[in-house]
């Protein structure tokens, strides 16, 4: 059995998603890890509460099987800069078990923008395939990696909101079947998780997906 120890699973630069005990989702970038102990980077801005000395927090990634997720408990978040949380891992990453979300097929340009390290950069637009509250699917004219952090235009009817999101799966898009149409061109499939979704965000993604799974039932 191969070892899912978090000095065995993560190493530095590494993007992951840091999720606090509220279910708000931080994209972070591992800044050091060993067996007992790990100090991520937050990428995403989190309220000063957020990840207090003692709290729970869990760590996940992409794998073959899917999303994984580690427990961890937040020693501390370092006063001089936030942005650094101090964490001890518990066990080992284990395939996360999540109740199954409604998916719609969409059909639609998602305006892309790419978190590099001189900070956000224009991306040439997605077009979303499904789309469900916790995340999507979507073709790419250009290369993605695992762990990239996206920022998208998501519009939902006449309501266009604005979501952050960390690519955990990126595959060669399929051979194209039919005419030209808006994935034409195509390099990668992608699935995206939304990460830092407010409640009010992830309600109105969660009812336009239900609304139009009823009208086209």
């Amino acid at each position: 059995m191969s070892d899912k120890r978090a000095a065995a699973v993560l190493h530095h630069g590494q993007r992951v998603r840091l999720e606090d005990e509220t279910g708000v989702i931080y994209v972070s970038e591992v800044a050091a890890v060993e067996n007992k102990s790990m100090v991520l980077r937050l990428l995403d801005e989190a309220p000063e509460d957020a990840f207090p000395t003692g709290a729970t927090a869990f760590i996940g990634i992409a794998g073959p099987g899917g999303l994984s997720r580690l427990k961890a408990i937040v020693d501390m978040r370092e006063a001089d800069d936030p942005s650094v949380i101090d964490l001890t891992p518990l066990g080992e990453f284990e395939i996360l078990q999540r109740r199954r979300e409604p998916r719609l097929p969409v059909s639609f340009s998602l305006p892309c923008k790419r978190y590099r390290s001189g900070g956000w950069a224009d991306a040439k637009p997605l077009t979303a395939e499904d789309l469900s509250a916790g995340g999507l699917r979507a073709l790419a004219k250009e290369k993605f990696n695992t762990g990239d952090v996206v920022e998208l235009q998501l519009p939902l009817g006449s309501l266009t909101l604005t979501v952050n999101g960390l690519v955990v799966t990126s595959r060669p898009a399929p051979s194209p079947t039919g005419a030209a149409g808006a994935g034409a061109g195509a390099v990668a499939t992608v699935h995206i998780a939304f990460t830092q979704v407010p409640a009010e965000t992830r309600t109105a993604i969660a009812r336009f997906v239900s609304e139009h799974a009823m009208s086209d039932a």
